[in-house]
């Protein structure tokens, strides 16, 4: 039998397993090398399918809320903030109420007795309004809502009822949400078209966004959901991290697909805490497409090419590898590569991962990480190709 030296053990063990490996979805609790902040409270789906609060400076592992039970990964987001008030306290006077009558006395979607507000029609197309002032920007409205008798049609406007979307409610708790409008001072709410209908809805939400993100309550005031910001510096990713060469390998989804003229969604970050140094894959919205970037001193050494876009909610694998010398940077997704140019490439001076974002708290994914994978040599082709599909 074939005996190998010191050197030769070391260097196979290199070739053949990953030098860091970060599993999101069958793990708890995240890996103690990675430093976590987010500067507020924030929600999640937990494996019960309860909507729950988790707080200030402390990670969210999300579940799927319709598969309940199937973790999802670490959720990554940007800051939002909810503009409507009371969300889940329909009595207030704040909603302006019309052939409705609030109660608040159901059973949340977070479990919670008496925390979400029953809404009854006492006449056709009964209405539940609020009139928020803020400039014109994009809007995205959506609340969690649960059907509690009748069959009517369920409808959310954002712009005091010139636009009523039907939306889909069922006897089970289920988020829904309308299509985006740029509105100034919109006016949200709900109509239910059928007298005696009625609904539970609770965290009703109202973001100057082009897409929806995680419930945020509020009360008497709007509320900011601050940034997600996961990242690995000093030892904890020096002690994995090889200079010269190496391969991410990314698995993930990416909730919403963020439209041109918003930001980008990093899936990680490698570098020196700037732009001009990096090692990064993230969805250019100005393409739409996945991208690889690979820069060195400001300058964009071997980039590996463009990946296709991808879907909403849906899982993909990609993959990314650098080092110095010619055709050194390619990528792939889900099996599919995209090789770099031929010229020599530079290698980025990297000190920190960031998960999720760009530099610091910059570009959220926006989305799901599963899996993180680093492989301290380059990989090649058809290695990548195995490792993304």
């Amino acid at each position: 039998m074939m005996r190998l030296s010191p050197l030769g053990r070391r260097y196979f063990t290199r070739q053949g397993g990953p030098a860091l490996s970060l599993d999101f979805i069958n793990q708890i609790a995240l890996d103690p090398r990675i430093t976590f902040t987010r500067a507020s409270s924030a929600t999640r789906v937990n494996a019960s399918g309860l909507v729950e609060t988790i707080a200030s400076g402390n990670p969210r592992f999300d579940y799927d809320p319709t598969n309940i039970g199937t973790p999802l990964g670490l959720l990554i987001e940007e800051s939002r903030t909810n503009l409507a008030l009371w969300s889940d306290d329909f009595t207030n006077a704040a909603w302006v109420k019309s052939s409705v009558t609030a109660a608040k006395t159901a059973t949340g979607a977070d479990g919670v007795s008496n925390s979400a507000s029953t809404l009854t029609a006492t006449g056709a197309n009964g209405t539940a309004l609020q009139t928020i002032t803020s400039a014109s920007a994009s809007r995205v409205t959506s609340c969690w809502i649960k059907r509690r008798t009748g069959s009517g049609n369920i409808q959310v406007t954002q712009d005091n009822g010139t636009t009523w979307t039907t939306v889909t409610v069922t006897s089970s708790w289920t988020r829904v949400s309308i299509a985006t409008q740029t509105v100034t001072n919109p006016v949200v709410g709900i109509r239910i078209v059928t007298n005696g209908d009625a609904v539970d809805v609770q965290f009703f939400q109202c973001e100057s966004a082009a897409f929806i993100t995680s419930a945020i309550a509020t009360t008497s005031a709007q509320v900011t959901r601050a940034g997600d910001v996961a990242a690995m510096t000093g030892t904890n990713f020096s002690s994995w991290y090889n200079q010269s060469q190496g391969t991410f390998v990314w698995e993930g989804d990416l909730i919403a697909l963020a439209p041109s003229g918003t930001t980008n969604q990093t899936m990680f970050y490698c570098g020196d805490g700037s732009a001009n140094n990096r090692i990064t894959q993230f969805r250019n919205i100005g393409l739409p497409l996945i991208d690889n970037r690979i820069i060195a001193g400001g300058v964009a050494t071997n980039p590996a090419g463009v990946l296709t876009d991808v879907t909403a909610n849906v899982a993909f694998k990609s993959a990314i590898t650098y080092a110095i010398g010619a055709n050194q940077a390619n990528a792939a997704k889900n099996g599919v590569l995209s090789l770099g140019p031929t010229s020599p490439a530079a290698v980025p001076t990297c000190d920190r991962l960031n998960i999720g974002n760009q530099e610091t708290n910059l570009q959220q994914a926006n989305g799901h990480i599963r899996k993180l994978t680093y492989y301290s040599t380059r990989l090649g082709n058809a290695q990548l190709q195995a490792l993304t599909t």
